[in-house]
């Protein structure tokens, strides 16, 4: 014969019960690997998108910005980037004309008037302390976004900052080899000067991509 249970035993059981199911499921809950949410890569879809995560970026930053960037789109946040002057960040922009940026140490690529003339779209990269990274494509005009792309990913942003910083540096010493009068510094700069990377399919793809956009 059983005897009854009162009801506050019964609701003590149920608690402890319900009390180690949910340690159970926690335990196991955090053995599942998920993927850092800072690894996803966000598309971008339209040009006002774009060049406002560019200002939140912008307003971010902690340390150092790096920009690879077409002159008419560096026009449109160039007081955004003066305003940083008074922030004691490292500011290093890449662009294809010269242009003088109050706080921020511009390098001017020497094949910059060729690109602009050539390339049927306008480009910025953006990296922000190695933390996050931003990529986009724009049409000539300047009125439509082709490719627009924002992570945070660590892995991704440092790589990205490291690769922009190392081209930046190149850059600065090209323009000063061109100076010097030496055979062997004239073939170097003739191999960083080449066309042949312009002949790579991927580029080719690229380029079919934005003429037909265009027509």
């Amino acid at each position: 014969q059983y005897a009854p249970i009162k009801l506050e035993a019964l609701l003590h059981l149920m608690e402890k019960r319900f009390a180690r199911q949910k340690d159970l499921i926690k335990t196991e809950l955090s053995m599942i690997e998920k993927p850092f949410k800072s690894d996803r890569i966000f598309q971008i879809k339209s040009r006002v998108q774009l060049f406002e995560k560019v200002r939140e970026m912008l307003g971010r930053a902690e340390q150092v910005i790096l920009m690879d960037i077409f002159p008419d789109l560096l026009q449109e946040i160039k007081s955004e980037i003066e305003v940083l002057s008074s922030k004691n960040l490292k500011i290093h922009i890449k662009t294809y004309r010269s242009t003088a940026i109050e706080g921020a140490d511009v390098i001017v690529d020497a094949r910059g008037e060729a690109i602009l003339s050539d390339y049927p779209g306008q480009w910025i990269k953006i990296s922000i302390d190695g933390m996050e990274q931003l990529t986009g494509l724009i049409s000539k005009d300047r009125q439509t976004l082709h490719h627009g792309i924002w992570t945070e990913s660590s892995f991704l942003s440092l790589m990205n900052h490291f690769g922009m910083k190392s081209e930046m540096d190149l850059d600065r010493i090209v323009t000063r080899l061109r100076q010097r009068d030496d055979p062997e510094l004239r073939q170097i700069l003739k191999s960083y000067t080449s066309e042949a990377k312009y002949s790579l399919p991927g580029y080719q793809k690229l380029m079919k991509q934005l003429s037909k956009k265009g027509e």
